[in-house]
């Protein structure tokens, strides 16, 4: 999705509003490229708002909200634009896929080290890029 795209659908939303998404991930091992397509029950989330999350990833100095939106964080030094999430107790659902095809999640984290999310609501940010849908 693009940024206008993500901006529009955000002026629509209403605090704490439970939005289907599909995010992925890409990572690129030996000359392969591993996607792993999520798709979930999110929120959008300033960190402030939730008690008992675990907040993935350091902060960065680098990062200011994008047009005054709490879920908008650009990086000055990068220029990627991210938005903030929040899982919710509907787990969300992976496919895996190597160069396209679809695989195992057992093959893909024989390439791809797996994360550990012993929390069952963890906030993390999604490049706008790598959103496919909201709603």
């Amino acid at each position: 999705m693009s940024i206008i795209e993500v901006e529009k659908f955000l002026k629509n939303y209403h605090k704490g509003t439970f939005v289907k998404a599909m995010w992925k991930s890409e990572k690129i091992v030996n000359g392969e490229t591993f996607t792993k397509e999520t798709n979930g029950v999110v929120r959008f989330v300033k960190y402030a708002n939730i008690q008992g999350v675990e907040i993935k990833g350091k902060t960065n100095p680098n990062e200011t909200k994008l047009n005054d939106c709490d879920y908008l964080i650009q990086n000055l030094k990068t220029g990627n634009t991210n938005i903030q999430i929040a899982t919710t107790n509907v787990k969300p659902h992976s496919k895996y896929y190597r160069n396209g095809v679809e695989i195992t999640k057992e093959e893909y984290e024989t390439f791809v080290k797996p994360h550990s999310n012993k929390i069952p609501l963890v906030v993390f940010r999604v490049n706008v890029n790598n959103l496919i849908s909201l709603g």
